[in-house]
């Protein structure tokens, strides 16, 4: 099993079902397709697998299918290495079986987004002070006619690691119970999409399937909150005066907004990034400071072996997808587990809404900000390139959005 490296041994059972979640965007010209997979990392050899295999059931063509993961540390190791090519082929396969059926079921559908702020959930896991990334953002595709809801995209940061490295089963973690607890509200399909969750980690209490589905539960309400009043808004909101006997348009206290139609755009960049200096093994002492002994604990790891859970790529040429959804709709995802900085940073980039999702097309691990660096601790020594890769991946994803609004 991939996620804690003082975990031994291999997978009992399964608690939850392991999802593999496809969404077809069609403006009848550039289909693009999203699939969210409850994997630890989505890994360059895992992304390519699933492209092809999405390519091959469907029109789409494979530099247009974004592949990411819900960071759940309770699903299979090696999907980096050739041990894990018979379990990426299985998800390869379920992903071309869910879009052939998502490509056939594509209908009509009225995009609406929100924003709510859900809170005492997360916490920042690199200081005690720190404020985690508490907005969640939702993106509804109704049905025009009726208002049901087709597809819910739920998007929110913050690790799945309600679980902790005592439990040896399969599980989506608290991603999970999102989605099951939105559908059978709700209706319709729910993705959770994971967002720049590298500092942010769940308040938990029991760290089992119940203390997950709470955790889901209460992301899931607030989702709800979002979805019925992006139906009411679709189907118009008015309030009444009996003072000034009338009635009138209330669409402005609505916290969704509907977004205006556009043709649908992927652009991929390609950004170079400075590989940082191979571990080398360290012993921590009684003497150092958190902050320098779990940096040590991690860099020893890494010196004995390189691909922790053989979930790792190395690369040194990071791809950032930004897709233009609406007119002031789009998606950015980015590689590896940023930190939270950059979720914020891009969703406060200009007008519109922003979708932000980390554990996209390659496992590079964390990415730092640079003042992360200066202080150091575990995510910086896990990270495998020099300070700035975070911020150059941020730059080239604000001018692509900025060159596709």
């Amino acid at each position: 099993m991939a996620g804690y490296a003082v975990r031994l041994g291999d997978s009992t059972g399964t608690t939850a079902d392991l999802m593999a979640r496809v969404t077809v965007f069609d403006d009848g010209d550039t289909p693009v397709v999203l699939v969210v997979l409850d994997l630890l990392y989505a890994t360059q050899a895992l992304t390519r697998a699933v492209r092809e295999a999405v390519a091959g059931s469907t029109p789409v063509m494979p530099e247009h299918v974004i592949v990411t993961a819900t960071h759940t540390h309770n699903g299979p190791a090696d999907l980096a290495t050739t041990q894990g090519s018979v379990v990426r082929l299985f998800v390869a396969d379920a992903c071309a079986r869910a879009a052939e059926r998502a490509w056939s079921e594509r209908r009509e559908a009225r995009l609406v987004t929100g924003e709510i702020q859900v809170r005492g959930i997360s916490a920042h896991r690199r200081t005690r002070v720190g404020v985690p990334d508490e907005t969640l953002t939702l993106v509804a595709a109704l049905d025009e006619k009726t208002g049901d809801p087709i597809v819910s995209i739920v998007n929110f940061a913050c690790h799945a690691t309600v679980h902790g490295p005592e439990m040896t089963s399969w599980s989506p973690d608290f991603p999970g119970a999102v989605c099951a607890s939105l559908e059978s509200w709700a209706g319709g399909t729910v993705t959770f999409l994971q967002g720049c969750a590298g500092d942010v980690n769940p308040v938990v209490s029991t760290r089992d399937w119940a203390d997950a589905s709470r955790i889901g539960e209460i992301v899931a309400a607030a989702s709800l909150q979002l979805l019925r009043d992006a139906q009411g808004l679709l189907r118009g909101l008015t309030t009444e005066s009996p003072s000034l006997e009338s009635t009138f348009p209330a669409q402005n206290r609505s916290r969704c907004r509907l977004v205006a139609p556009s043709c649908l755009e992927l652009a991929s960049v390609l950004v170079d990034v400075d590989p940082g200096p191979r571990p080398t093994r360290h012993t921590p002492s009684v003497h150092d400071d958190p902050f320098t002994r779990s940096r040590l604990w991690i860099e020893d790891l890494h010196a004995r072996d390189g691909n922790l859970f053989g979930s790792f790529d190395a690369i040194d040429r990071l791809t950032v997808q930004v897709v233009r959804l609406g007119v002031d709709l789009h998606l950015v995802a980015l590689p590896g587990e940023p930190m939270s900085v950059a979720g914020r940073l891009l969703r406060g980039s200009g007008p519109g809404t922003v979708l932000v999702a980390g554990y996209a097309d390659a496992s590079v691990g964390y990415l730092p900000a640079r003042e992360d660096h200066l202080v150091g601790g575990y995510e910086v020594g896990a990270c495998a390139y020099e300070p700035g890769a975070l911020e150059r991946l941020v730059d080239a994803a604000v001018t692509t959005l900025r060159e596709l609004r």
